[in-house]
């Protein structure tokens, strides 16, 4: 990869992470739960294995990934 390819796939990452970020920031702002997206999350892809779809998306990890969400938000409460 030359210096020029390696600048853009770098601008293109952040051009990415930050529209990733404005997403997430206006999803707080309008009062989104992180532990309900997460488990909204996780029961849709649930019904799509259900359907034989998505059969390859490790639903242990993300209820993994939903119980260290739902552990910070209790740990930002002072639980």
């Amino acid at each position: 990869m030359t210096t020029t390819d390696t600048a853009a796939a770098l601008a293109a990452y952040h051009r990415t992470f930050d529209e990733m970020e404005r997403r997430g920031a206006g999803l707080l702002d309008d009062g989104a739960n992180p532990a309900k997206l997460a488990r909204d999350l996780l029961c849709v892809v649930l019904r799509l294995q259900c359907e034989d779809r998505f059969t390859g998306v490790d639903v242990a990890a993300l209820e993994d990934v939903l119980g260290q969400i739902v552990t910070a938000q209790e740990d930002e409460a002072g639980r």
